[in-house]
């Protein structure tokens, strides 16, 4: 009788072990592949958003000035350069900035419209920002952020993102959980000293 109970016992204990390791198995394949996905997808973002940034060094400021209310044309500089003219200025979108300067926020609000629509088509929102790298702080933009949830936003309206915001707030706002960040660095003469700074693009998923 008790052989026969401990033969039992060891034939359910066997049955159990069998029935994890199964378990663990079909998990571990099923999730395998949800990963993989995962990371592909997240390097290709990575990448995609790193391509985004560099055309903002190529896209001619000329070539967006016509959907720019007021602006004149001729400068020969890309958005890049107008960026910086606008943060020697002292923050991005500057009316006293010199050249195309005055015109580098709306520049990046349509260069980005552009680079970008692979994204938004695609379910995702992005924010463009400027960071003083020493000391550490955000360049104030004029008005709303540069960000495709402020393109959203019905006019007469305020965007839930505005100029004092950056990266940080999307998931300070709780607009996302989960964001992708690319940095560029640069520099600006400001005076006789040479100023750090760095250009951010942040993406996530709505």
């Amino acid at each position: 009788m008790i052989r026969g109970q401990a033969s039992l016992f060891d034939g359910i204990f066997f049955l159990l072990i069998a029935t994890s390791a199964t378990g663990l198995i079909f998990y571990f394949m099923s999730s395998y592949g949800t990963s993989a996905d995962m990371l592909m997808t997240d390097a290709y973002t990575v990448n995609s958003v790193q391509a985004a940034l560099k055309s903002l060094y190529w896209v001619d400021f000329d070539s967006v000035a016509a959907s720019i209310p007021g602006a004149a044309t001729g400068y020969r500089e890309d958005v890049m350069s107008c960026l910086k003219r606008s943060v020697e200025a002292g923050d991005v979108g500057s009316p006293s900035a010199p050249s195309c300067g005055a015109y580098a926020k709306d520049a990046m609000i349509e260069s980005l419209r552009k680079t970008m629509i692979i994204f938004t088509q695609s379910g995702y929102d992005y924010m463009f920002a400027v960071r003083k790298e020493r000391p550490e702080e955000w360049v104030t933009v004029q008005g709303d952020a540069i960000s495709s949830v402020c393109d959203r936003t019905p006019r007469g309206q305020a965007c839930v993102l505005q100029g004092t915001d950056n990266c940080d707030s999307v998931t300070q706002k709780e607009l996302s959980a989960k964001l992708i960040s690319i940095a560029a660095p640069f520099r600006i003469k400001q005076g006789d000293e040479i100023k750090d700074y760095a250009v951010f693009l942040c993406v996530w998923r709505r």
